[in-house]
């Protein structure tokens, strides 16, 4: 019972090291996913991750850009 605790108590310290990802690599993520979902010809979830990179980086010019030409197609 005692092992079991410490491996759980020991998870939870080790959980506050694994990284998160920022906002622009979080939205960078979401950018490259909206890019492979336009070769997919999945064009509404290419928007969806668009706009959740533009949530995530308002100033991510390139996400507005590829949004817009999808947009248009």
């Amino acid at each position: 019972m005692k092992k079991i605790l410490l491996v759980f108590l020991l998870l939870g310290l080790f959980s506050g090291w694994i990284k998160k990802p920022n906002e622009k690599e979080e939205a960078e993520i979401y950018y490259n996913r909206g890019k492979a979902k336009y070769f997919s010809n999945d064009f509404k979830g290419s928007i969806l991750d668009y706009n959740k990179a533009i949530e995530s980086d308002p100033k991510f010019i390139g996400a507005y850009f590829l949004r817009v030409l999808v947009k248009v197609i």
